[in-house]
């Protein structure tokens, strides 16, 4: 079957499962893998929204620490940071956006301006350091 000859309106969407087995990282921490993995769990609706919210919320905030402190150098205001995680990062953000809906993007949005506020203010600890 040639795959320009499918109609993207009528194929299956891939499922969660899919997705996350198919995210394969190289040099990925297990720890952060585990998340990435958790997430598909979540997706599968087996519990309430409220409380599926909650726990989205969590783990993309928990993903935001994890790249939080990975940074070993904090005198430039973007900071370097490992491939992987930041491939995670922005994996995470594609299924959360994907297969949570509103609630995703509401989540997403939550824990991008929590990361983003964390690297700022460990940029700006580090610049009072050095005066």
């Amino acid at each position: 079957m040639n795959p320009q000859n499918v109609n993207v309106n009528t194929a299956t969407p891939e499922s969660p499962k899919t997705w996350v087995e198919r995210l394969k990282i190289n040099g990925l921490d297990p720890a952060v893998s585990e998340r990435i993995d958790y997430l598909g769990y979540l997706s599968a609706g087996s519990m309430e929204e409220n409380e599926s919210a909650e726990l989205l919320l969590g783990t993309l905030l928990s993903l935001a620490d994890t790249l939080r402190d990975a940074v070993r150098d904090w005198s430039v205001p973007r900071p370097l940071l490992p491939l992987s995680l930041v491939q995670a990062w922005l994996a995470a953000r594609n299924f959360v956006l994907a297969q949570f809906g509103e609630t995703g993007q509401a989540a997403w949005n939550h824990a991008r301006n929590y990361l983003q506020r964390e690297i700022h203010a460990g940029y700006s600890m580090w610049r009072e350091d050095i005066y």
